[in-house]
């Protein structure tokens, strides 16, 4: 950015009059696209892309594209086209300084690989893939990163003293443990395991959920993280939070108790996919979201929509059930852990977690503890399920059928359903509700004449299901 601003300042008269005219005063009408073009020109001249990635000016500095500082951009090129310091505040004339500036540097787009996979490192590059990775020496801005991790990548490894001790009493199950850190170094690097996966952290206080996370968020700079108190901020229509996963490397959210929330939304984002999101008083922009999702929540308020499969197989819920006792707290853990080398051997033991999960796998699997974890989750959260689980049956394939197999019919699954939730205080639902809730979960269905169904279960204890079909058995 110093060089930019060095180039507005020396710009000669000639080039002055090539970007902007020869007129003495330059027109208030004028002013934004003739400050764009004083500061396009500049950047080009320090060979420094410029970008906007989030509605926000970005300057390449050498490592990364960082945040342009625009008011100093913004006073140097005013001072050069000798108008008033003062507009360099105005937020009218630096929205449409802005708007004009995309205008010019969107040639840009075409050669540049706007969401690199990989961790960008003082030293140079990790570019990886789903099964290997490659460091690259050195810094492209063909290659856009937003951040820069505080450390070399080559260089000798030294144990650390607070890291090691930290992770291990709040994960103490190892494969639990080396699953999390693949799961948040892959979220850092863009996804490049395609896991497009949510990370949630819920248990009891003072377990390490929030400390975890600040040390993850303070090796990639706070200013590459954004929060949102809650996930529907997110998905709802209009958010103004949204349009600040394009230029952010993680998004935190602090609360997962109350409803998700748009879910079609919460898949596009999770997934990455192109969405739309607008700053205020800008125009809807369609980007493809950089930030990776992570919760820290004491509780979950949204266990009914993991009856989705949409949603459950998109996020991962780690459960933290070992608080530190009082006696034993760190209120300066925070603080130890964002030692240089303790934040290097943080990210050194996560890159290592992720070669391991792409040697073995190739991909992110999960452990059969958080499978049967979130499975669990999913039966208490969906009335449906967690019907079928009580009457003892199984939801399966119609190639699975066999001796345990049975088909019920919908009068009868419909009448047994709604006792079921009468019992245990749910919403009594509809024949079309059932139907439809049996459509979702794959049950298989076939004709029983007269425009009605029956349906094909596995019968896995067959007291529980005498118990809950008691009225018609």
């Amino acid at each position: 950015m110093d060089k930019v601003i060095e180039n507005i300042k020396s710009m000669s008269e000639k080039t002055r009059v090539h970007l902007v005219g020869d007129e003495k005063k330059i027109p208030q009408k004028a002013m934004p696209s003739s400050l764009a073009a004083v500061i396009n020109w500049a950047a080009n001249e320090a060979s420094t892309p410029v970008l906007m990635l989030g509605q926000v000016v970005h300057l390449f500095n050498g490592r990364y594209y960082e945040a342009g500082k625009m008011y100093d951009i913004m006073e140097a090129a005013l001072s050069r086209l000798s108008l008033p310091i003062s507009f360099a505040i105005d937020p009218d004339v630096l929205r449409a300084t802005e708007k004009s500036l995309s205008a010019c540097i969107d040639r840009y787009g075409v050669d540049l690989e706007m969401n690199p996979r990989g961790l960008n490192f003082m030293d140079g590059r990790l570019m990886i893939s789903q099964s290997s990775m490659e460091f690259v020496k050195g810094h492209d801005h063909r290659s856009v990163f937003t951040y820069c991790l505080p450390f070399n990548y080559y260089g000798k490894r030294e144990a650390s003293v607070v890291w090691k001790k930290f992770i291990t009493e709040i994960i103490p199950n190892e494969e639990m443990r080396r699953y999390v850190l693949a799961s948040f170094i892959n979220a850092i690097a863009g996804d490049p395991m395609h896991a497009q996966r949510m990370l949630l952290l819920m248990g009891v206080g003072a377990s390490g959920k929030s400390t975890l996370i600040d040390a993850v968020v303070a090796a990639i700079g706070k200013q590459n993280a954004c929060r949102v108190d809650d996930l529907r901020n997110l998905t709802k229509d209009e958010s103004r939070y949204r349009i600040d996963l394009a230029n952010h490397i993680l998004c935190i959210c602090g609360d997962a108790s109350g409803n998700l929330g748009n879910k079609d939304v919460l898949k596009q984002i999770v997934s990455k996919e192109e969405i739309s999101g607008r700053r205020l008083y800008k125009e809807v922009e369609y980007f493809v979201p950089r930030a990776s999702l992570i919760v820290a929540s004491n509780e979950i308020g949204f266990t009914h929509a993991l009856g989705d499969s949409g949603i459950s197989r998109r996020i991962d819920i780690i459960q933290f059930n070992n608080p530190v006792e009082e006696k034993n707290r760190d209120p300066f853990i925070g603080k130890k852990l964002s030692a240089p080398n303790e934040q290097r051997e943080m990210i050194m033991d996560m890159t290592e977690c992720l070669i391991d999960m792409q040697n073995n796998f190739g991909r992110m699997v999960r452990p059969e503890s958080l499978a049967q974890a979130l499975d669990d989750l999913r039966y208490d959260g969906d009335t449906f399920l967690s019907f079928i689980g009580s009457s003892g049956l199984e939801i399966i394939k119609l190639e699975d059928e066999g001796p345990e197999s049975i088909w019920i019919h919908q009068s009868d699954l419909f009448t047994s359903f709604n006792y079921f939730c009468g019992m245990n205080g749910n919403k009594l639902g509809t024949m079309r509700t059932l139907k439809g809730k049996c459509k979702s979960h794959g049950v298989v269905q076939e004709s029983a004449g007269k425009r009605q169904h029956r349906f094909l279960f596995k019968l896995v204890n067959e007291k529980h299901y005498k118990s809950s079909f008691k009225l018609i058995v």
